[in-house]
């Protein structure tokens, strides 16, 4: 891909390597941030039980995936569970978010009338998330395959249309 070759290159390498960091900091900091305010606004009171739950298995997971990521046999860095933990953050928030607004553990459901464009937001955020799911997947779909692989034609495209239309329709549903 593109971004693989601009990043790996030497002359590009450093300036990347920033990036990442920066993006890796700055999704584990929102990620904190978020889980610290989601329990502020959404568990006021040890009885939101099914709140705490939620709130706390989403850091529980952001753990378990930032020490996965950096076992040594794994060695995969920050920059995929910071996002992951993001995205998981936002997910916890919109479950947690849809709580009636009648209950006494959703502080922010009489401050909050725009849904719409709530809506709107995870709408987009879903749809990317598939697309780059499938592409990538798509792209790398000899890891679904037990046999050994065959030699690709010479300038043929790196996935399978089948394959790729499988997936995304899968990920669609």
């Amino acid at each position: 891909m593109w971004l693989n070759d601009c990043c790996l290159s030497e002359k590009n390498g450093e300036r990347c390597r920033l990036h990442v960091m920066l993006t890796s900091i700055a999704s584990y900091i929102l990620t904190i941030v978020g889980i610290i305010l989601m329990y502020i606004w959404y568990a006021p009171d040890p009885s939101c039980l099914l709140n705490i739950f939620f709130i706390t298995w989403t850091l529980v997971l952001l753990q378990l995936m930032t020490s996965i990521s950096i076992h040594p046999s794994i060695n995969a860095g920050f920059l995929a569970p910071g996002l992951m933990g993001l995205y998981l953050a936002f997910l916890c928030w919109c479950a947690i978010r849809s709580e009636p607004s009648g209950t006494f553990c959703n502080r922010k459901a009489e401050a909050s009338t725009r849904t719409d464009w709530l809506t709107i937001i995870s709408l987009v955020i879903a749809l990317l998330t598939i697309v780059i799911a499938t592409f990538s997947t798509g792209i790398d779909s000899q890891c679904f395959q037990f046999c050994r692989p065959k030699k690709q034609a010479e300038n043929g495209v790196p996935y399978g249309y089948g394959f790729f239309h499988f997936v995304f329709a899968t990920g669609a549903m």
